[in-house]
């Protein structure tokens, strides 16, 4: 089995990441975990620490990785790390996925400016877990 984490830095991506660890360790899955953004930066390389420490609590082989979405830009970029993710989903075998849902975001912003984890509920095939 081969589980798909999304992380952005915030609380519940953290969360959806101890959740998949966790069934990553219980099944014997492999687990790839990116970070979409439409640049590197060093908060990007805390993210990746902080979800590298979250690991080691595990007895699991996985590396966090940084992906580069160049249509990524204001507004609508929550919608464009949606589609990099149902790409990705396309492009690999993955089975499951679990990534974070923001309560924060209103019906109005969400209607107007569109979720990532909204586009991959819409248009991937893969079974998804929001934590």
């Amino acid at each position: 089995m081969s589980i798909l984490t999304p992380i952005d830095g915030t609380d519940r991506g953290l969360a959806a990441l101890d959740v998949a660890a966790g069934l990553a360790e219980r099944l014997d899955a492999d687990l790839d975990i990116v970070n979409v953004t439409d640049e590197r930066s060093e908060e990007n390389w805390r993210l990746l620490d902080a979800a590298r420490e979250l690991l080691s609590e595990y007895d699991i082989d996985a590396e966090p990785r940084i992906l580069i979405e160049e249509d990524a830009e204001g507004a609508g970029i929550s919608v464009a790390v949606g589609e990099r993710l149902v790409e990705l989903l396309e492009a690999n075998d993955y089975e499951f996925v679990v990534m974070g849902q923001h309560d924060e975001q209103g019906t109005v912003e969400r209607v107007l400016v569109g979720s990532a984890s909204g586009v991959v509920l819409d248009e991937a095939e893969t079974p998804v877990m929001l934590v």
